[in-house]
């Protein structure tokens, strides 16, 4: 699946872009190796990997609200 001259108008258009013919084209190309590259990664095996939110495990490290 590769994204056309049309689609990426449409997406410009939504995203209230004024992109030029030169940027059009560079675009074009950048969207249709993020989609080919999303297209790989639904080739990997993935059973029994846990679902995650975040790689790290975070916590919040912010103090706690305390009353003036």
């Amino acid at each position: 699946m590769g994204i056309d001259r049309h689609q990426v108008e449409h997406i410009a258009r939504l995203a209230r872009l004024k992109l030029n013919e030169e940027e059009i084209v560079s675009l074009g190309g950048e969207l249709n190796d993020i989609v080919s590259y999303i297209e790989r990664l639904k080739e990997l095996n993935t059973e029994g990997v846990e679902p995650t939110s975040h790689v790290l495990d975070l916590s919040n490290v912010m103090r706690p609200d305390k009353r003036r």
